[in-house]
């Protein structure tokens, strides 16, 4: 896979179908809207379709919180992941995924 962690701070909402997409859940504003409650920095969410073209208020970015809007698992994690850890510099808590 990769030798680069997701951050702590990002929270990820949705269905990943067998395919890798990304599929809507039930409640997502709802679901969204705790995730900023808990004090993540960003969340990534199934992208929208075009429904009368407004999203919600906690749908939506602000200076604080991110909204990432994804089709793919492949897509999210281009977005989502921290710089590479290289081998020198990985803790002894660190985990390896490189296999």
């Amino acid at each position: 896979m990769t030798s680069r962690p997701i951050r702590e701070s990002t929270a990820f909402i949705g269905e990943v179908g067998l395919y890798g997409e990304i599929r809507p859940v039930q409640q997502l504003s709802r679901r969204v809207g705790e995730v900023r409650q808990l004090g993540f920095k960003q969340c990534v969410i199934p992208r929208m379709k075009a429904r009368g073209g407004k999203r919600g208020a906690s749908l939506q970015s602000s200076s604080d919180f991110r909204v990432i809007e994804c089709d793919s698992l492949k897509d999210a994690m281009r977005l989502t992941l921290g710089p590479k850890v290289s081998k020198e510099n990985k803790s002894d808590d660190s985990y390896e995924t490189d296999e």
